[in-house]
């Protein structure tokens, strides 16, 4: 389940790194600075050495570096991404979110969110202006709030509230065989097993660090990308060519 002590850890963590440990115990500062950023160092190193190896091998690879985008602070080699941080990229990304009042799609798209943020504060007081386009899914901040809280949870209760919304965070519908695969399977077994199945025994290889505590990831295949896309497809509530027509998003 959502443990606060752990997820507060995190926030403690990037805290003390953007401050330079100043609320750290007395006589413990330079302790705690040498673990928080030689772990910061060795993540960040087993990233940049999963993008040179990737290049190496020929394969498209990619690190982001734009805090609104989920694939901030990760690098790509091919179909797999690979997230070396323990878990602190999705509370900087969120936070960027809410505070530009923006995201970055996986593709480099930038769209406003709905909803209150940092941004829309300062259009109230005429200091600033943005011209970018919705979401797609007219996604708002609070989206933002409620998949980050979502994705915090154990794979149970992440599973029991997906199966009760009917769609995953990416918008897949959600079914019977997906629940009980989030359940019973541990998430390192099932990036291996996806990436198996979805793209060959090289994919599955790539996502082996999974099982050592890398956090990896696989792209959806062709054909889940167009299950996503139909699920998530805006419904007319009369048809385009009557005139003015209402959109009516699936989320």
């Amino acid at each position: 389940m959502f443990t606060p002590r752990g997820y507060l850890a995190k926030w403690k963590i990037l805290g003390r790194a953007s401050t330079l440990g100043l609320d750290a115990p007395q006589g413990m500062k330079l302790d705690v600075l040498r673990d928080i950023y030689g772990g910061l160092a060795l993540a960040g190193g087993l990233t940049a050495s999963a993008y040179f190896l990737g290049k190496a091998a020929g394969e498209d690879v990619e690190v982001g570096f734009d805090p609104r985008s989920k694939m901030f602070g990760k690098a790509k080699v091919g179909e797999t991404t690979y997230d070396f941080f323990s878990g602190l990229l999705p509370i900087i990304t969120d936070t960027a979110r809410l505070i530009t009042g923006q995201e970055v799609t996986k593709a480099g798209g930038e769209y406003n969110l709905e909803g209150a943020s940092g941004r829309k504060l300062l259009e109230k007081l005429g200091k600033s202006e943005s011209t970018l386009p919705p979401t797609f899914n007219r996604a708002s901040t609070s989206d933002v709030i409620s998949s980050h809280f979502r994705n915090q949870a154990a794979p149970w209760l992440t599973a029991t509230m997906n199966a009760l919304k009917g769609e995953n965070g990416i918008g897949q519908p959600y079914t019977f065989e997906r629940f009980l695969s989030d359940v019973a399977e541990p998430l390192a077994i099932t990036n291996v097993r996806k990436g198996g199945q979805g793209y060959g025994v090289s994919s599955a290889l790539r996502n082996l660090p999974s099982v050592i505590g890398g956090h990896t990831e696989v792209d959806l295949t062709p054909e889940e990308e167009a299950e996503r896309k139909e699920a998530n497809k805006p419904v007319y509530s009369h048809k385009p060519s009557e005139g003015k027509h209402k959109i009516k998003h699936a989320f």
